[in-house]
């Protein structure tokens, strides 16, 4: 998940080389803070989860 906005970025700088000219970078944008949203998310969630277990047991 950590290497999502990685990639993106990856994309970004692909189709700037495929179409020899600066693409639109938006949705690249868009796509790596929603990989660094889900996993802040997966993140909080596995610590929570981790957290009862440790309290159950």
């Amino acid at each position: 998940m950590l290497l999502v906005p990685f990639l993106a970025l990856a994309a970004w700088l692909f189709a700037c080389a495929r179409r020899g000219r600066v693409a639109d970078g938006e949705p690249y944008f868009f796509l790596a803070m929603a990989g660094l949203l889900a996993a802040l998310v997966l993140s909080a969630v596995a610590g929570l989860l981790v957290g009862i277990g440790l309290f159950v047991f």
